[in-house]
């Protein structure tokens, strides 16, 4: 037993995990464990890298996440349910893998790498009541979120969780408003192209990561955003760079094939988020120029940022 001080920060907890689980294992247990990793590596694992998460630790079935903000945890969720239900369009009801989210906002213990405490206790309960393909919110998670998210959200009222001693509101985002949020993740292409494609997009975006990388570290002036013109909100040569990645634009001319680039959008934030020496916007920021043409000026002024990623 540890005897030395509690480590107890505020984070944001989410809890996901398979509906029906052990029912998919018994009719098809190579099957079900075969698409689960295929939902991890193509969407679920890079879209918690992107929102700056963090995996505590998983089961069979579930996931418990940490965020350092409770609206990268929300926004990722809802991205997770969303991703999920594009990817289960053409699988059958009997054999999709659908996920649970809950998502509360709390004081947590921290000890070897794990966390514990009512924080956890609560996103795990609130998970165990929600909806397949929907997201439960605590109230503290909801006022943070309020305002700050445009996807509505359902007042569920007080609800009696299993083994919480006080009553907890609950605030709810259904399923049909989770799967209509646009996604930003690769989604499944055909059993026999997914993983050739998989590799593809791995390959393509660590290319352009590394390269986006290479160009951020070299030392030169700043950079000329608006030939002359200084950016709106102009941040001290001594600060941590900002950097948005812009979204990547579809040439193939299919629509069916946007996905593919914004995995690449996606990849490259998660990439460069993992670096500790600069601030990647969210890509809930950078997505509406993906159907809003803006000029740099207008993006570096709106979004704050003083350095821009772009690529087609």
């Amino acid at each position: 037993m540890s005897t030395g001080p509690i480590e107890r920060h505020l984070a944001a907890i989410v809890a996901a995990d398979v509906v029906g689980y052990s029912r998919l294992m018994g009719a098809n247990e190579r099957g079900t464990l075969a698409a689960l990793k295929a939902h991890r590596l193509a969407l679920i694992d890079p879209l918690i890298a992107a929102h700056k998460g963090h995996i505590v630790k998983t089961t069979g079935d579930g996931l418990l996440l940490s965020f350092p903000s409770i609206v990268e945890a929300v926004s990722c969720a809802v991205a997770m349910q969303s991703g999920m239900a594009r990817r289960n369009t053409n699988i059958a009801a009997d054999v999709r893998i659908e996920f649970r989210i809950g998502v509360n906002l709390g004081d947590v213990i921290v000890e070897k790498g794990d966390v514990f405490g009512d924080g956890v206790n609560i996103a795990a309960r609130l998970e165990q009541i929600a909806p397949p393909g929907g997201i439960c919110l605590s109230e503290d998670a909801y006022r943070q979120v309020r305002g700050k998210l445009e996807i509505p959200i359902t007042d569920a009222g007080e609800q009696k969780l299993k083994n919480i001693s006080n009553p907890i509101k609950v605030y709810r985002i259904e399923p049909s408003v989770a799967a209509a949020v646009e996604p930003a993740a690769p989604l499944a292409l055909s059993r026999r192209r997914s993983s050739v494609w998989t590799w593809a997009g791995v390959a393509i975006t660590a290319t352009i990561a590394l390269a986006a990388i290479t160009w951020f570290s070299l030392p030169r002036a700043p950079p000329d955003v608006s030939q002359g013109a200084a950016p709106a909100k102009p941040i001290a040569s001594s600060a941590i760079p900002v950097i948005a990645v812009l979204p990547f634009a579809n040439q193939t001319g299919d629509e069916g094939k946007d996905y593919f680039a914004d995995g690449v959008t996606e990849e490259v934030i998660s990439a460069l988020g993992r670096f500790n020496t600069l601030r990647v916007i969210g890509r809930n920021a950078v997505l509406p120029y993906k159907k809003r043409p803006a000029t740099r000026e207008e993006i570096v002024s709106e979004l704050g940022a003083n350095y821009l990623v772009g690529g087609v």
